[in-house]
């Protein structure tokens, strides 16, 4: 019985440690996801004589959620035309649906910084500025790359030497 405790008191501890991993993974990843979709959005300012609302709705469908949904209703907020200014409208949409996805605030600073400038310039402005956030995001998704397999490494090894720490104060 002392065995099979301590068994779970130990993989409980790991698997603390791999989740932890996990979260810490998919942050990189959906770093990773947001440069595709900032590519999608620039694509089709670029090739496609749409309006921004129309751009917005036609890329919900090549996203996936929560990028989707938060597309989808920033388009038809601008084909309402409620009279509010683009920044608005990112940040009170886009912002809060990314929220819990882009986990790192310094990120979430830029991607509000995109809407800012999104909005209002003429064609040749707004790809300039998306390729200049573009050239920021891989900047950021280096960085991330680079911490991400040593912080990988770091919450396995840290939840496995707790696992076994406890097992050896409970035994």
């Amino acid at each position: 019985m002392k065995i099979l405790g301590a068994c779970m008191v130990f993989f409980a501890a790991a698997g603390l440690g791999m989740y932890q991993a996990g979260r810490i993974r998919k942050g990189y990843e959906e770093l990773v996801y947001l440069k595709k979709v900032i590519l999608y959005i620039r694509g089709e300012i670029q090739y496609r004589i749409l309006g921004m609302g129309e751009l917005f709705q036609e890329i919900s469908d090549k996203v996936k959620q929560p990028y989707a949904s938060a597309f989808f209703q920033l388009g038809q907020t601008m084909e309402e035309g409620r009279g509010e200014n683009f920044s608005t409208m990112w940040e009170e949409i886009v912002i809060k649906a990314l929220d819990p996805v882009i986990v790192c605030e310094k990120d979430r600073d830029r991607l509000k910084e995109l809407g800012e400038n999104l909005g209002f310039l003429d064609k040749e402005m707004q790809m300039n500025y998306l390729n200049f956030f573009l050239e920021n995001l891989d900047v950021s998704i280096a960085e991330k790359r680079e911490k991400v397999q040593s912080d990988e490494k770091l919450c396995k090894i840290l939840g496995i030497l707790l696992g076994i720490l406890l097992v050896v104060f409970l035994w």
